[in-house]
């Protein structure tokens, strides 16, 4: 095994499983082979696969099933999911994969779990300059980070240190097959014009070039490690969200919300569309709601406030089981429980999770029947949130909603012997780190 594979290996942790991202590519197969060997000789946590077939390649039913038959071959345990991708964000088909994708990577892990991901050196140099073009951040030059947590586990890249002909040739010498998807080198995407038809000029001129900008970005990240982040607020749905009220000119407050960016490790807007989104919030009083699409996410501002957050999830006509006291995930993020203070709701009670009704009326615990719409802008729930909002319900009454509280209907489900459970919105579908 290379020695930068060896390294990467030794430091990842040892407890929970190791699950590998497996699309069927090159580096994917590698990874997992390389991974596999390395438990052989290793005493390590049991390991797995992962693959998510996103629908959009006319091939993606033959790469599923390439997966399903190596993994059977090699003996590692495989979940398969599919899913259908829709670009309901103005963001594009490939931001919507993302965010599907990591959704599913996270809902893998449990605690103490490890996501692995086959990135690689190349991989990491065109994510410096594809960032670098973009107008990044200080922080968005380090490039991906090696780890970092991912819901209950964490992610790691134990191959960053290894490049694509390294991978190239393990996989030839292993005899190893994979499945080629021509998307790598399309130059609809950024990154395929730089594989295809910049990077071979700059190799041609500067052959050490990826040693360079390796260096050039632990330099960086040497730097700013000793920089403080900007406090990382979040709302009752677990959007970043930042005060801008304090700012005294366009120009702070548009440096700021720069800042602010990035140490979430987004991608921020150019200069120009920085200072417009700042000056309408400054102009733009209550009623008005100023937006900054960003890659893969949404600025708006709202009550002297700036929100980080997806685009709207348009409302269906889904309807969730679940049971009191065990995590819920959905289109909206995921619904976690808590051991109630005071009042709750009886563990292992069935309900059931779905958007609002038109012209529903719902009542607060204690309190008496009104519009929904209305009560939701009395407690102050975001205008963008007001369709998309989780309603728990039990024999389709009512009994919890996010930025609400408990309803009339938990009264039915109320725990009187200080043992009930309280829901909470804790993870939602606000933009990933850019990587």
């Amino acid at each position: 095994m290379p020695s930068a594979a060896v390294a990467g290996f030794s430091s990842l942790p040892s407890a929970g499983k190791w699950v590998v991202a497996l699309s069927g590519g090159r580096d994917s197969i590698a990874l997992l082979d390389m991974a596999q060997l390395w438990l052989r000789a290793h005493p390590g946590p049991l390991l797995r696969a992962v693959h998510v077939d996103h629908g959009l390649q006319p091939l993606s039913a033959d790469w599923r099933r390439f997966c399903e038959d190596f993994c059977d071959r090699h003996g590692v345990p495989l979940s398969v999911h599919q899913i259908q991708i829709g670009d309901h964000s103005g963001q594009g088909v490939e931001a919507a994969a993302r965010r599907a994708r990591y959704q599913i990577f996270e809902a893998e892990l449990g605690p103490g779990d490890t996501l692995l991901l086959a990135h690689h050196e190349d991989d990491q140099v065109e994510t410096v300059l594809q960032r670098l073009f973009r107008g990044t951040g200080p922080r968005g030059i380090v490039g991906m980070p090696v780890e970092r947590p991912l819901g209950q586990g964490r992610l790691h890249r134990p191959l960053l240190d290894l490049s694509r002909d390294a991978l190239n040739k393990w996989v030839v010498d292993r005899g190893l097959e994979y499945v080629d998807d021509p998307t790598n080198a399309d130059v609809a995407y950024d990154r395929g014009v730089l594989r295809t038809q910049v990077l071979p000029v700059v190799a041609e001129r500067w052959p050490g070039y990826r040693d360079s900008i390796k260096r050039f970005s632990s330099l960086q990240r040497d730097l700013i490690e000793g920089l403080p982040d900007m406090p990382v607020v979040r709302s009752v749905f677990g959007e970043p969200l930042l005060a801008v009220e304090s700012f005294d000119s366009v120009e702070e407050m548009a440096t700021s919300i720069h800042t602010w960016l990035t140490t979430l490790s987004v991608i921020s807007p150019s200069q120009r569309r920085l200072h417009e989104f700042a000056r309408q919030c400054r102009e733009t009083r209550d009623g008005g709601l100023p937006r900054l699409s960003l890659k893969g996410g949404e600025l708006i501002a709202w009550r002297s406030q700036i929100f980080l957050t997806s685009p709207t999830v348009p409302a269906s006509a889904i309807c969730e089981e679940g049971v009191v006291g065990n995590d819920m995930r959905g289109p909206w993020g995921t619904i976690v429980w808590t051991a109630a203070s005071k009042r709750g709701l009886r563990a292992g009670e069935e309900v059931q999770v779905r958007y609002r009704l038109p012209q529903e009326k719902v009542a607060p615990l204690g309190g008496v029947h009104k519009d929904f719409g209305q009560l939701c802008q009395e407690r102050g729930v975001p205008p963008w949130w007001r369709q998309r909002l989780p309603i728990i319900t039990c024999q389709g009454v009512p009994v919890w909603a996010p930025g609400i509280g408990l309803l009339g209907g938990a009264e039915l489900l109320m725990d009187h012997t200080g043992g009930g459970r309280m829901p909470h919105l804790a993870a939602v579908n606000h933009p990933a780190p850019i990587e």
